[in-house]
Protein backbone atom coordinates (compact mmCIF):
# COMPACT_ATOMS: atom_id res chain seq x y z
CA UNK A 1 0.00 0.00 0.00
CA UNK A 2 1.30 3.36 -0.81
CA UNK A 3 1.08 6.48 0.71
CA UNK A 4 -2.09 7.17 -1.19
CA UNK A 5 -3.96 4.03 0.17
CA UNK A 6 -2.69 4.96 3.47
CA UNK A 7 -3.32 8.63 3.10
CA UNK A 8 -7.23 7.27 2.07
CA UNK A 9 -7.33 4.75 5.25
CA UNK A 10 -6.38 7.78 7.68
CA UNK A 11 -8.46 10.14 5.94
CA UNK A 12 -11.81 7.21 6.07
CA UNK A 13 -10.93 6.73 9.93
CA UNK A 14 -10.98 10.26 10.73
CA UNK A 15 -14.05 10.73 9.23
CA UNK A 16 -15.86 7.73 11.02
CA UNK A 17 -14.20 9.04 14.41
CA UNK A 18 -16.26 12.30 14.07
CA UNK A 19 -19.34 10.72 13.19
CA UNK A 20 -18.61 8.79 16.40
CA UNK A 21 -17.74 12.00 18.22
CA UNK A 22 -21.28 13.72 17.23
CA UNK A 23 -23.21 10.45 18.05
CA UNK A 24 -21.76 10.67 21.45
CA UNK A 25 -22.18 14.23 21.63
CA UNK A 26 -25.95 14.04 20.54
CA UNK A 27 -26.60 11.34 23.18
CA UNK A 28 -24.90 13.51 26.12
CA UNK A 29 -26.88 16.51 25.19
CA UNK A 30 -29.83 14.22 25.41
CA UNK A 31 -28.83 12.87 28.55
CA UNK A 32 -28.39 16.31 29.55
CA UNK A 33 -31.74 17.53 29.30
CA UNK A 34 -33.55 14.47 30.58
CA UNK A 35 -31.18 14.71 33.66
CA UNK A 36 -32.15 18.78 33.81
CA UNK A 37 -35.82 18.00 33.67
CA UNK A 38 -35.68 14.96 36.36
CA UNK A 39 -33.72 17.60 38.81
CA UNK A 40 -36.42 20.58 38.16
CA UNK A 41 -39.00 18.24 40.55
CA UNK A 42 -36.24 17.98 43.22
CA UNK A 43 -35.19 21.50 43.12
CA UNK A 44 -36.39 23.29 46.32
CA UNK A 45 -38.92 26.25 44.96
CA UNK A 46 -39.83 29.51 46.67
CA UNK A 47 -39.68 31.77 44.13
CA UNK A 48 -38.93 30.27 40.97
CA UNK A 49 -35.63 31.50 40.42
CA UNK A 50 -33.11 28.57 41.27
CA UNK A 51 -35.18 26.24 39.09
CA UNK A 52 -35.54 29.14 36.62
CA UNK A 53 -31.65 29.13 36.59
CA UNK A 54 -30.87 25.24 35.38
CA UNK A 55 -29.64 24.98 32.25
CA UNK A 56 -27.94 22.42 29.80
CA UNK A 57 -24.91 23.25 27.12
CA UNK A 58 -23.50 20.97 24.85
CA UNK A 59 -21.04 22.31 22.20
CA UNK A 60 -23.73 23.69 20.01
CA UNK A 61 -26.84 23.70 22.30
CA UNK A 62 -27.72 25.87 25.36
CA UNK A 63 -31.06 25.48 27.07
CA UNK A 64 -32.11 27.22 30.05
CA UNK A 65 -29.94 29.70 32.50
CA UNK A 66 -32.33 31.85 32.86
CA UNK A 67 -31.51 35.20 34.60
CA UNK A 68 -27.24 34.75 34.45
CA UNK A 69 -25.37 37.53 36.10
CA UNK A 70 -22.59 35.97 36.75
CA UNK A 71 -21.90 34.32 32.73
CA UNK A 72 -21.95 31.29 33.86
CA UNK A 73 -23.44 29.82 30.49
CA UNK A 74 -20.96 31.62 28.27
CA UNK A 75 -18.01 30.26 30.53
CA UNK A 76 -19.89 26.68 30.65
CA UNK A 77 -20.18 27.04 26.70
CA UNK A 78 -16.38 28.03 26.11
CA UNK A 79 -15.23 24.88 28.49
CA UNK A 80 -17.47 22.77 26.25
CA UNK A 81 -16.64 24.01 23.31
CA UNK A 82 -12.71 24.21 23.91
CA UNK A 83 -12.63 20.48 25.02
CA UNK A 84 -10.93 17.99 22.59
CA UNK A 85 -13.87 14.99 23.97
CA UNK A 86 -17.61 15.67 23.67
CA UNK A 87 -18.95 16.66 26.55
CA UNK A 88 -22.12 18.11 27.99
CA UNK A 89 -22.58 20.71 31.00
CA UNK A 90 -25.90 20.91 33.56
CA UNK A 91 -26.20 23.60 36.15
CA UNK A 92 -27.98 26.92 37.76
CA UNK A 93 -27.32 29.60 37.02
CA UNK A 94 -28.79 31.26 40.69
CA UNK A 95 -25.79 32.75 42.66
CA UNK A 96 -26.91 30.75 45.87
CA UNK A 97 -27.93 27.64 43.86
CA UNK A 98 -24.70 25.72 45.36
CA UNK A 99 -25.14 26.26 48.78
CA UNK A 100 -29.47 24.79 48.38
CA UNK A 101 -27.79 22.07 46.81
CA UNK A 102 -25.67 21.45 49.82
CA UNK A 103 -28.02 22.13 52.54
CA UNK A 104 -29.37 19.08 54.38
CA UNK A 105 -32.74 21.33 55.15
CA UNK A 106 -33.47 22.37 52.03
CA UNK A 107 -37.38 22.19 51.62
CA UNK A 108 -37.62 20.98 54.89
CA UNK A 109 -36.63 23.83 56.82
CA UNK A 110 -40.23 25.09 57.97
CA UNK A 111 -38.80 28.09 58.50
CA UNK A 112 -41.40 30.96 57.03
CA UNK A 113 -40.62 32.21 52.87
CA UNK A 114 -38.38 28.95 52.79
CA UNK A 115 -39.46 26.50 50.12
CA UNK A 116 -41.15 23.21 51.36
CA UNK A 117 -40.58 21.13 48.32
CA UNK A 118 -37.65 19.96 46.70
CA UNK A 119 -34.18 18.24 48.64
CA UNK A 120 -30.55 18.52 49.16
CA UNK A 121 -28.32 17.32 46.47
CA UNK A 122 -31.44 18.01 43.93
CA UNK A 123 -29.21 17.26 41.18
CA UNK A 124 -26.70 15.10 42.41
CA UNK A 125 -28.84 12.33 43.63
CA UNK A 126 -30.32 13.07 39.89
CA UNK A 127 -27.46 12.24 38.18
CA UNK A 128 -26.51 9.31 40.44
CA UNK A 129 -30.15 7.76 39.73
CA UNK A 130 -29.90 8.32 35.87
CA UNK A 131 -26.45 7.09 35.04
CA UNK A 132 -27.39 4.10 33.22
CA UNK A 133 -29.61 6.08 31.12
CA UNK A 134 -26.99 8.22 29.90
CA UNK A 135 -24.84 5.34 28.84
CA UNK A 136 -27.69 4.00 27.09
CA UNK A 137 -29.00 7.37 25.42
CA UNK A 138 -24.97 7.59 23.84
CA UNK A 139 -24.54 4.45 22.75
CA UNK A 140 -28.04 4.28 20.68
CA UNK A 141 -26.43 6.95 19.23
CA UNK A 142 -23.40 6.03 17.92
CA UNK A 143 -25.59 2.62 16.96
CA UNK A 144 -28.03 4.15 15.09
CA UNK A 145 -25.18 5.92 12.78
CA UNK A 146 -23.85 2.44 12.23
Amino acid sequence: MGTEGLDAVVKALNAKISEIEGATEKGMREAALRIRRSALPRTPLVTGNLRDSAFVVARAFTEGGGNDPDHLVSEELAVVRSSKVPMASIGYTARYAAAVHENPKAGKSGRPGASVVGEWKFLETTVKERSSEVLELISREVKRMT
